[in-house]
C-alpha cells in the first residue's frame, strides 16, 4: 500500500509537471495529471493483487445486509471526512474565489512541495501505527499513541527544518522567480 501511495503521489506530480512543460497547464493539466497518477497506482495495485483475487469466493451476503451490518461506519467516519475535506480544499476554494486562478496555481504547487515530506513520513508511521494498534490491548493504546506523536515530531523536525531554511532558494527554483 505504501509503494502504491508513493507511486500515486509521484505519478501525479510527474504527470502534472510533464503536462505543464508540454504547455498543457492550468486546471486541465492538473486534472489530467491527477487522473494519470491515480490510474497508474490502480493498475499497479491491480497487478499486485491478482494472486489474491484468484482464491476469493463470492459472498452470499447481499449489499443490503452488508449496509445494515456496517451502518455505524459512515456515521462515525462521516464528520471526520467532512472536516478533512474542508481542511484540504477550503483554502484552495477561498484563494480561487477571492483572488485568482494564477495565485491558486502557485499556492497549490507550493503546498504540494511542502506536503511531500509530510506524506512520506505520515504514510510510513500510519502503517506501523495502525498495524500495532490492531493487535494491542486496550490499556496500552494511550502510551503507544503518545510515544508515536513524540516520534513523529522528532522525525518531522529535520525535513521541515530543511524546508524552512531552503525554501527561499528552492521555491523560486521549482516554481519560477515570479
Amino acid at each position: 500500500m505504501a509503494s502504491t501511495g508513493a507511486l500515486q503521489s509521484g505519478g501525479t506530480g510527474l504527470a502534472q509537471l510533464g503536462l505543464a512543460l508540454a504547455k498543457i497547464g492550468g486546471v486541465g493539466g492538473l486534472i489530467l495529471g491527477t487522473i494519470a497518477g491515480q490510474t497508474a497506482a490502480f493498475l499497479v495495485l491491480r497487478h499486485k493483487a491478482r494472486d489474491v483475487r484468484v482464491d476469493l469466493e463470492e459472498s452470499n451476503e447481499t449489499v443490503a445486509n452488508l449496509l445494515k451490518r456496517y451502518r455505524r461506519m459512515p456515521l462515525l467516519n462521516g464528520p471526520n471526512a467532512l472536516v478533512d475535506a474542508v481542511r484540504t480544499n477550503g483554502i484552495n476554494i477561498i484563494i480561487g474565489i477571492v483572488y485568482s486562478g494564477a495565485l491558486l496555481g502557485q499556492f497549490f504547487m507550493a503546498w504540494k512541495l511542502l506536503q511531500l515530506p509530510l506524506a512520506l513520513i505520515n504514510g510510513a508511521l500510519a502503517q506501523v501505527f495502525f498495524q500495532k494498534l490492531s493487535i494491542m490491548e486496550r490499556g496500552s493504546m494511550y502510551v503507544f499513541a503518545k510515544t508515536s506523536v513524540k516520534q513523529s515530531i522528532i522525525f518531522g523536525v529535520v525535513p521541515f527544518g530543511l524546508i524552512y531554511w531552503l525554501s527561499p532558494w528552492a521555491f523560486p527554483l521549482f516554481l519560477g522567480s515570479e
